[in-house]
């Protein structure tokens, strides 16, 4: 009663896709997906994953309502019955959420781990080796907390199916924006990802401080000056490096 008709899901992409006047190749990129994908749903063979139907809506300017109908619909109201139609259609769509990480335990992880940097970063400037405008000593934790936020809270432990089915490199998820040109996200190597953002995380924060300190106690303060770039580039690195290593590894 509440399942999708693939053909006429198909057919309804179909109908819209060349309404927008896209190619299956042009409406793909737009969905960071194969033009192979697109195929399958137009020819009825598959469905995209939930996590797919608002960009798809949004690049065929239609509603998701109208893409789960798969009709252009004049209403702009729902009654009670046609709702709770719509909502048990789409759990039937969707499958289970991907799960998200345990918190509580993450947190406090993330939580000591913050808290000895701020002990290393007191130290120090106790020691006085950095100069008064150290934007740098700060900027790396400051880098490692946003990115490690989401490593260790927020991230999805598990990637949408049509990760699995699609050579994607790019992966999006509120407001965290990933693109390693070159792999392809899956399943796979997704564990091994997070580990990697999760490891950069604790080094920054930890070492950053530390190497930072030494910098201007073991150089003068114009070599070490010049190496704050040298150091802020090598933690920016440490994170992108990691995770393109990891994805193609494990891939």
């Amino acid at each position: 009663m509440f399942e999708i008709d693939k053909q006429a899901f198909g057919a309804f992409v179909c109908a819209l896709r060349k309404e927008r006047g896209l190619t299956q190749k042009e409406l793909a990129h737009r969905l960071f997906i194969s033009d192979k994908a697109v195929s399958k749903w137009e020819t009825g063979v598959s469905i995209p994953d939930t996590a797919l139907l608002i960009p798809l809506s949004q690049v065929l300017k239609v509603t998701v309502t109208e893409l789960l109908e798969c009709r252009r619909s004049e209403k702009t109201t729902l009654d009670a019955d046609e709702a709770e139609a719509l909502v048990q259609k789409a759990i039937r769509f969707s499958g289970e959420e991907s799960p998200r990480p345990d918190r509580r335990k993450n947190g406090l992880i993330l939580l000591g781990s913050a808290a000895a940097a701020a002990l290393e970063l007191a130290a120090v400037y106790l020691l006085g080796s950095p100069p008064e405008d150290a934007v740098s000593l700060f900027l790396m934790p400051l880098l490692a907390l946003i990115f490690g936020a989401y490593f260790w809270l927020f991230i999805r432990e598990q990637l949408p199916n049509y990760y699995d089915e699609n050579p994607i490199s790019a992966y999006s998820d509120g407001f965290f924006r990933m693109n390693l040109p070159g792999v392809s996200f899956n399943n796979s190597n997704w564990p091994y990802i997070i580990r990697a953002g999760r490891a950069w995380t604790l080094a920054v924060l930890l070492g950053g401080p530390l190497a930072y300190g030494a910098l201007y106690l073991l150089f003068p303060p114009h070599l070490a000056r010049n190496g704050e770039f040298v150091l802020l580039a090598v933690v920016l690195g440490g994170l992108f490096i990691p995770l393109y290593l990891a994805a193609k590894r494990h891939a």
